[in-house]
C-alpha cells in the first residue's frame, strides 16, 4: 500500500486548493494511506519571533 501525504497550503477554507486535495484523497483512499494537511484548520504562528538566532518550539500540529 502507499503512502501519501497532501498539503492544502492555501489559508482559505473554502478554496479550489481545498476541493483538489479532498477529491484526490477520495479517489485513492482505497489504494493508499493518506496523510491530510489541510493549513486552514492548523493552529500554529508562522512568526519567526527570534529569527534564527534561537530555536523556537514546533506547534503541537507540525509535529
Amino acid at each position: 500500500m502507499k503512502n501519501i501525504i497532501l498539503v492544502n497550503g492555501n489559508p482559505k477554507k473554502n478554496s479550489f486548493s481545498s476541493c483538489i486535495t479532498d477529491k484526490y484523497a477520495q479517489a485513492v483512499r482505497k489504494s493508499a494511506s493518506i496523510r491530510i494537511f489541510n493549513l486552514p484548520e492548523m493552529d500554529f504562528d508562522p512568526n519567526l519571533m527570534c529569527g534564527y538566532d534561537d530555536d523556537q518550539p514546533l506547534a503541537p500540529c507540525l509535529k
